[in-house]
C-alpha cells in the first residue's frame, strides 16, 4: 500500500515537473518571439505611416501603452517598432539639431498649447529657453501687437475678434546651447492659437490707398488661416516643422458637412502657402471623458443625435478623408500621424477634465513624434 502510494506520489511530481517545465519554455518561446516580432517591424517612420493609410484607409488605430524603465507610460503601436522608452531631452536636443531644425510652429487650442509647452520643458533640460514676446491682450481677444512686433505687418490692417478659447494665446520661446556647453544650437518654438479649422479671429484688411504706400501687391487674408500662413509667417523664416493639433473647438458650433468644407479650405491653405522645406504635421482629435467633464457639458448631442465622443470619430473619418489624397503624393509637405483618438481612448482614465489630460499622455505624444520625426 505505501510503495503504490509512493509510486502515486512519485508520477504526480513528475507530471508536475514537467507541466513546470513545458510552462517555463512556452513562456521562453513567447518572450523570443515577442522579441523576433519587435525586431521584424519596420521602425517607425512617417513613410511607415503613410503607407497605412492608403492601404487601410485610415490612421493607424492599433497599439498598446506600457511602462519604460523609467516608470513612464509609452505607446507601442502595431505598425512598427519604438524602443520601449521616452525620448530624452539630449536625444530630443541632437535630433533637432540634426534635422536642422530652426524654427517650430505649434497651431491648435488649449490642448495644443500644452503640448508646446511639453516640447519647450523638454529642451530646457539642456538648453537654455528664453521667452522672446508673448500674447497679453486681455478679454479673450488677440494681441494686434505681438503680430507686428519683429514683422512688417501694420497695426492698422490687422482686424480682430474675440476668441472662445479661455487658454488660446501666442508665444514663441529661444532655447539655446549655454556659453561653453559645446557647439551653438538655437531654435525658436512658437505657438499660436488656431481654435478652428476656419474663423475669422484674426484678419487683414487694406485699402487700395494702403497698398500703394510700400505695400504694393498685398492683399487682404479674410481668415485667421490665411492670415497665418500667407502673412505672419512670411515676414520671418518659414518654420522647419509644423504641428497643427485638430481642436475639439468645431464641434460646438459645426455641422460635419460644414466642417470638412473647412478641413479643405485649410488644406488648400497649407499646399498653397506652406514651402516644401517645411514638414507639417496634422494631428487628428483626441476623445473625451463625459463623466469629468462639468455637468452642463455631459451626455451633450451634437447635431442632435451623436454623442462627443462618437462625433469626433465622424470628423476624424471626414479629415482622413480630406487629407488621403496628400499621401499619394510624393512632395506633399502635410504628413500622417498615428490615431490620436485612439492613443487617447486607451488612457482615458488620465483625462483631468474631460477635454484636457495629464501632463504624460503630452509628454508620451511629443516623445513619438520625436521619434518618428528623427529616423
Amino acid at each position: 500500500m505505501y510503495m503504490r502510494r509512493q509510486r502515486k506520489w512519485r508520477c504526480v511530481a513528475a507530471v508536475c515537473a514537467v507541466v513546470f517545465l513545458y510552462g517555463i519554455t512556452l513562456l521562453r518561446t513567447r518572450t523570443i518571439l515577442t522579441k523576433q516580432t519587435r525586431m521584424h517591424r519596420p521602425i517607425c517612420s512617417f513613410d511607415i505611416i503613410k503607407e497605412h493609410c492608403v492601404k487601410h484607409n485610415y490612421f493607424p488605430t492599433g497599439g498598446h501603452w506600457v511602462k519604460d524603465k523609467n516608470g513612464q507610460e509609452v505607446f507601442m503601436p502595431d505598425i512598427c517598432g519604438f524602443t520601449e522608452s521616452a525620448i530624452n531631452p539630449k536625444e530630443a536636443q541632437n535630433c533637432l539639431k540634426r534635422r536642422e531644425v530652426k524654427r517650430m510652429l505649434f497651431l491648435g487650442d488649449s490642448n495644443g498649447i500644452k503640448y508646446f509647452e511639453t516640447v519647450v520643458d523638454l529642451l530646457n533640460q539642456t538648453l537654455s529657453c528664453k521667452l522672446e514676446k508673448e500674447h497679453h491682450s486681455p478679454n479673450f481677444m488677440p494681441d494686434v501687437t505681438y503680430f507686428t512686433n519683429g514683422t512688417r505687418l501694420n497695426a492698422t490692417d490687422i482686424v480682430v475678434h474675440y476668441r472662445d478659447c479661455r487658454q488660446c494665446y501666442e508665444t514663441l520661446v529661444v532655447c539655446s546651447t549655454p556659453r561653453g556647453h559645446g557647439d551653438r544650437f538655437t531654435v525658436k518654438l512658437e505657438f499660436l492659437a488656431m481654435e478652428y479649422f476656419l474663423d475669422t479671429e484674426v484678419t487683414t484688411v487694406r485699402t487700395k490707398k494702403q497698398n500703394n504706400i510700400g505695400r504694393a501687391g498685398w492683399h487682404h487674408s479674410t481668415s485667421t488661416q490665411e492670415f497665418i500662413f500667407s502673412e505672419y509667417l512670411k515676414m520671418q523664416a518659414y518654420p522647419d516643422v509644423i504641428l497643427l493639433f485638430s481642436s475639439n473647438h468645431d464641434k460646438a458650433r459645426n455641422v460635419l458637412e460644414k466642417m470638412r468644407a473647412d478641413m479643405e479650405y485649410l488644406k488648400s491653405i497649407i499646399n498653397l502657402y506652406v514651402p516644401s522645406t517645411t514638414e507639417l504635421i496634422w494631428f487628428s482629435i483626441l476623445s473625451e471623458h463625459n463623466d469629468k467633464k462639468p455637468k452642463a457639458y455631459r451626455n451633450r448631442k451634437y447635431e442632435r443625435k451623436y454623442a462627443a465622443n462618437e462625433y469626433i470619430q465622424l470628423t476624424n473619418r471626414h479629415l482622413f478623408e480630406v487629407l488621403l489624397p496628400e499621401w499619394s503624393k510624393r512632395d506633399s509637405v502635410i504628413k500622417p500621424f498615428f490615431d490620436i483618438y485612439s492613443m487617447s481612448y486607451g488612457v482615458l482614465h488620465w483625462s483631468t477634465d474631460g477635454i484636457h489630460r495629464e501632463r504624460h499622455w503630452y509628454r508620451a505624444v511629443i516623445s513619438r513624434w520625436l521619434q518618428t520625426f528623427c529616423v
